[in-house]
């Protein structure tokens, strides 16, 4: 059952709610919040009447252009053509301004108003995390980096409470209840983002992808160095029986390891969870010596389906650690053929 409208859930607090509105309340995070938001709306509702409220009474962004962007702000993005119509999105600054290639750049969310349909993937803010006194859902999943060119104009910010869920959120220890409903499966519509976020997105991205591709890559070669790993027969042929009848039990396969010269060894497994289509490479052991492995490294996976290949983002090795190597991408731990290690010299 697809969420109710908001209306739908205005009829339940009134009296007029089914067993089937009831059902799906229990089951549905997002419905309960946005629940619980109208009840505490409903104690201070005014009688509605037919006039038209005082022009001061309507809710109002007010926008501004300040040459400063900071961490936690709300904006407009600019204005994109999309068929025939301009369209603009609302954007959450996810951090200070950075130069690089020549241009001044940060990260951004795409924000929306669909809190109905937020997947796990989904933060979900309420309407007292913004001063913009509405609820949105942040689509984590396309985060991406902007110019400052591209921000037309700020509406708002977070608000103390929304800043501290997010950084929550950036620490890794978000509440789950702040969380959509998990991803059916692969043919769940939730999985695409709105048509006009994703367009705008996709423009908006594009200039740093083009500019860092354009680097001078003789010069990239000279500062990384790539290490292959190696597939490792497991020590005992038996697999563990248990994990046959585990429906959220993760994918196994052999283990990976690959040494670095000065540095170690790092071992781990690749696995994949259904529940929200993430293939991921586990960090089982590091055997350090030497340097060790203190700085950013990066994962390359070689997929034998495609012949394509797949990058983690950068970060530091820890033993239990998971990175992410693909997500709603339906990328299984089969189809990787290879792997390969990427060290930045100048780390």
């Amino acid at each position: 059952m697809r969420c109710p409208l908001p209306i739908d859930w205005l009829e339940y607090l009134e009296g007029g709610g089914t067993k089937e509105l009831t059902a799906h309340l229990r089951e549905c995070q997002p419905c309960r919040l946005l629940v619980d938001e109208l009840r505490k709306d409903a104690t201070n509702r005014e009688p509605l009447r037919l006039s038209n409220p005082p022009a001061d009474k309507w809710p109002r962004w007010h926008e501004s252009a300040p040459d400063f962007v900071a961490y936690g702000e709300i904006w407009w993005s600019a204005r994109m053509l999309n068929g025939e119509v301009l369209r603009r999105i609302p954007l959450l600054i996810m951090s200070d301004l950075w130069h690089e290639h020549g241009d001044s750049w940060c990260e951004v969310v795409p924000l929306s108003t669909d809190v109905e349909n937020a997947t796990a993937l989904d933060l979900l803010l309420l309407a007292a995390d913004t001063d913009l006194g509405l609820p949105w859902r942040a689509l984590l999943r396309h985060q991406t980096t902007v110019r400052r060119q591209e921000l037309e104009a700020r509406i708002g910010r977070l608000s103390d409470t929304g800043r501290s869920l997010m950084d929550e959120v950036v620490a890794g220890r978000a509440p789950e209840n702040r969380f959509g409903v998990p991803v059916a499966d692969a043919y769940d519509d939730r999985l695409s983002a709105p048509e006009d976020v994703e367009r705008v997105i996709r423009f908006l991205g594009r200039p740093f992808a083009e500019a860092s591709e354009h680097d001078d890559s003789e010069a990239a070669q000279d500062r990384v160095v790539v290490y292959k790993f190696k597939r490792v027969r497991p020590e005992s042929p038996n697999h563990d029986m248990s994990l046959a009848a585990d429906t959220t039990a993760p994918e196994r396969t052999w283990p990976w390891t690959v040494d670095i010269p000065q540095r170690g060894q790092i071992r781990g497994r690749i696995e994949y969870q259904w529940t929200n289509d993430e293939l991921s490479f586990a960090i089982e052991d590091i055997a350090q010596e030497g340097l060790g492995f203190s700085t950013m490294i990066w994962i390359v996976a070689s997929l034998s389906k495609s012949s394509g290949r797949i990058t983690s983002e950068p970060f530091v090795p820890e033993v239990h650690k998971k990175i992410v190597l693909a997500r709603d991408r339906a990328v299984f731990p089969r189809e990787v053929s290879g792997l390969e290690l990427i060290l930045s010299h100048e780390s």
